[in-house]
């Protein structure tokens, strides 16, 4: 399975942190009246391998991001053993949601109004978490992803053992 979206770049921090010298923030919609932070932190090395320059101009620009699913040995998630076939651009998928929201008539309209958001969180792999004394490994990633129901089905079928490769890229101005 193959997902591709497109993200606003709202914000860029750079660092004086030796393995993270830039932090990016993408502008996501708010589900339910909560934001959800999809964030990029990146190293000098991870930066170029994307072809994202480490400058604060690049706000307000595009990056498109694929990920692509694929299986990985289950025990190479549970116990970092194995965990050499894991690769840095490969993010666990952490929450798979659907939420239906049913709002109801008020004043003097008599139509209710239905929707639904189907949502899937994918992070980078973290040994340390939930122990965690110091900062978060570099590169590392964060996203909330708006799916379609064909994507959002596609998802609930993956194996248990599946993670995301991860490629990014910002789009020609």
């Amino acid at each position: 399975m193959q997902i591709t979206k497109r993200f606003n770049i709202r914000e860029v921090r750079a660092t004086n942190a030796s393995n993270a010298p830039i932090e990016i923030m993408l502008q996501t919609e708010p589900w339910r009246g909560e934001q959800k932070e999809t964030a990029l932190i990146l190293d000098a090395k991870t930066c170029a391998s994307h072809g994202i320059p480490r400058s604060l101009d690049i706000v307000g620009r595009t990056l498109i991001c694929s990920f692509e699913s694929r299986e990985v040995p289950r025990r190479a998630k549970a116990s970092g053993a194995g965990r050499e076939s894991l690769q840095s651009s490969d993010l666990l998928p952490r929450v798979l949601s659907r939420i239906e929201t049913v709002s109801f008539p008020h004043g003097g309209t008599l139509e209710k109004h239905e929707e639904t958001t189907r949502t899937l969180e994918l992070r980078s792999f973290d040994p340390n978490e939930g122990t965690r004394y110091s900062p978060l490994p570099c590169p590392w990633y964060r996203f909330w992803l708006e799916l379609s129901e064909e994507e959002h089905e596609t998802c609930k079928a993956l194996p248990a053992d599946s993670v995301f490769a991860m490629r990014c890229q910002l789009a020609s101005q």
